[in-house]
């Protein structure tokens, strides 16, 4: 420690020490340099200081221990006349020391360099300056505001909270985790004792699927920030579609990982070393890996793709679902090759992908759900009907080199007749069905899937989605307009329909007539991107368009999407 004292009046009778090693500065209060001067600082704290009278004292600034010592006159007879020029120079030369001191039971031995008389050792005293009581303070224990706390914690009795029995809290903990990660998160942050009674999310992030961020979605920052850029500084943002809360997480994967999908909140991931597929949970860090893309190379047909330069950019645009085996926490993950309308399926124990030897044709794209896909198909002139593929079954005797292939999708329902075009999309819980009646889109249908099931009665399709609003796209969004205020409520959002270079939305509690189409934004989105800042719709209509999402850009029609960095190893994605 080094010292900074000052004995103004201004000063208030205060010090300023600070530590050479760790740079942390004190103030203190030092009363005797009200009437001393210091003359020397030996080892750390403890400074020499001399009254008025000459006499010398050893002071420990912070505990306000002091000894005694002798006078400085007791020196000046000892001295050699010659060695100063007169008496009026002899206290001047004496004041000019360096220091040195030892503990109490060595000091009857130490001596100044001029031995002084041995009658003022008797005089040497430890003398404690007193200080007034430190205040109770009584900190609650269940009480998370305060982030240090100066007191010792009250007995965990005092509060009935902290003293709930342990499955009580674990059973508030698993309601609690049913509605929102944040909120469980914020539940085990209450106290201790809540803490040890519930799971951490720590390491089971991924394994667990009750930890996975489902109502979470990464934000696209614009103006070409894709995720993992320098300015960003390893971090992502990430906003909850339901409360519209944002939180800013560090991902330091993203500086050598490229997006490839985010299946219930987690993020699918490509190495670019190596096009290994990992999945990433992004605020507990937990990471699961998966076989690298390059193994479903051998396994495709030549005549699908332009030669071999073509592979990888068709195979890195997929739509993923992600699903967990109860028994042994093993994670598949199913993937949709959207350019190939093929699937591939892999899990934690696989060398390889397992592509399928069948295609589906495709209508639209497709929506995880529980694990599984659903999508919808168009077979020539019949209805359009919604198929699910379901994952394999994980055969635990297996010894990790491949998994069991996959059955062909089957048919969960059909839709009305009159319905052309359909996409799906999640929605509290539920998969809706939206379609139009026309080409034009301007005539909506929003049905319930459970509604479609064979053996039910003929569906009746719903007047009102309530506060949320539909965004649909490559990706299908629903957001509630509570916790996002710029987004409509009971409206359905067409990302790639625009009227008059504007996009669109439709008003479900309009009954026909020509208000049931109104602007969603104020700004073009063909010929040019929407100038800046953008509104929170633009970002929404990004989400839905994943070659605009993992590239940090804001959708706009004639947009490039290619990759401006590392696009030998992300080309596609």
């Amino acid at each position: 420690m080094a010292c900074i004292p000052e004995g103004h009046g201004r000063l208030r009778g205060r010090g300023r020490f600070f530590n050479l090693d760790a740079s942390v500065f004190v103030t203190t209060r030092v009363t005797e340099l009200r009437d001393h001067c210091i003359l020397d600082f030996p080892e750390g704290p403890p400074p020499p200081a001399a009254r008025r009278r000459r006499r010398r004292r050893l002071l420990h600034p912070f505990t306000g221990d002091v000894v005694n010592l002798p006078p400085l006159t007791t020196l000046v007879p000892q001295l050699d006349r010659p060695q100063v020029n007169g008496d009026k120079n002899i206290l001047p030369c004496i004041r000019r020391v360096s220091a040195h001191h030892t503990c109490l039971a060595s000091q009857q031995r130490s001596r100044f360099p001029l031995d002084f008389d041995p009658s003022f050792r008797s005089q040497m005293a430890i003398r404690r300056r007193p200080r007034s009581p430190a205040p109770d303070f009584r900190i609650l224990p269940c009480d998370h505001g305060t982030k240090r706390r100066r007191a010792a914690v009250a007995d965990a009795a005092s509060s009935p909270w902290a003293s709930m029995h342990t499955d009580l809290v674990a059973l508030i903990a698993e309601r609690v985790l049913a509605g929102h990660l944040l909120d469980y998160v914020r539940f085990r942050a209450a106290c201790r004792h809540w803490r040890h009674c519930t799971v951490d999310p720590r390491g089971r992030g991924v394994s667990d699927p009750r930890f996975h961020p489902r109502r979470w979605m990464m934000l696209p920052e614009g103006h070409g920030l894709h995720p993992g850029h320098g300015r960003l500084r390893g971090r992502a943002r990430f906003f909850n579609l339901d409360t519209g809360v944002f939180v800013a997480a560090r991902v330091p994967e993203l500086r050598d990982h490229c997006i490839l999908d985010s299946p219930d909140g987690l993020l699918l991931l490509q190495r670019d070393a190596d096009a290994a597929v990992r999945l990433l949970h992004p605020f507990t860090g937990d990471v699961v890996d998966l076989p690298p893309l390059t193994t479903l190379v051998p396994q495709l047909d030549r005549p699908q793709v332009n030669g071999d330069k073509n592979i990888l950019p068709c195979i890195r645009r997929v739509s993923a679902a992600v699903s967990v085996a109860p028994a042994t926490g093993t994670v598949v993950v199913l993937l949709a090759l959207e350019l190939l309308h093929r699937f591939a399926h892999a899990s934690t124990a696989d060398k390889s992908w397992t592509l399928t030897g069948w295609s589906a044709g495709l209508h639209g794209t497709t929506l995880s759900f529980h694990g599984s896909l659903f999508m919808v198909q168009c077979a020539g002139n019949e209805a359009l009907s919604i198929l699910r593929l379901d994952p394999p079954p994980v055969n635990e005797e297996d010894d990790g080199s491949s998994s069991p292939p996959l059955s062909p999708p089957q048919t969960v329902a059909r839709l009305p007749g009159e319905i052309f075009q359909a996409k799906l999309v999640e929605c509290e819980s539920e998969i809706l069905v939206v379609g139009s009646t026309g080409s034009s889109r301007d005539h909506l249908v929003v049905m319930r899937l459970a509604d479609l099931l064979p053996g039910r009665r003929p569906a009746v399709p719903l007047t009102s989605i309530g506060d949320h609003c539909l965004f649909l796209g490559t990706r299908s969004l629903a957001v509630s307009s509570k916790g996002l205020p710029s987004v409509a409520g009971n409206a359905i959002i067409f990302c790639d329909y625009m009227h008059g270079s504007r996009l669109q939305q439709y008003n479900l509690g309009v009954v026909d007539g020509d208000d049931s189409l109104s602007p969603a934004c104020d700004a073009g989105m063909i010929w040019s991107p929407p100038p800046s800042p953008h509104s929170m719709v633009h970002h929404l209509v990004t989400c839905c368009h994943r070659n605009f999402w993992n590239k940090g850009l804001i959708y706009w029609s004639m947009a490039d999407t290619r990759w401006r960095t590392k696009s030998k190893w992300r080309s596609g994605a």
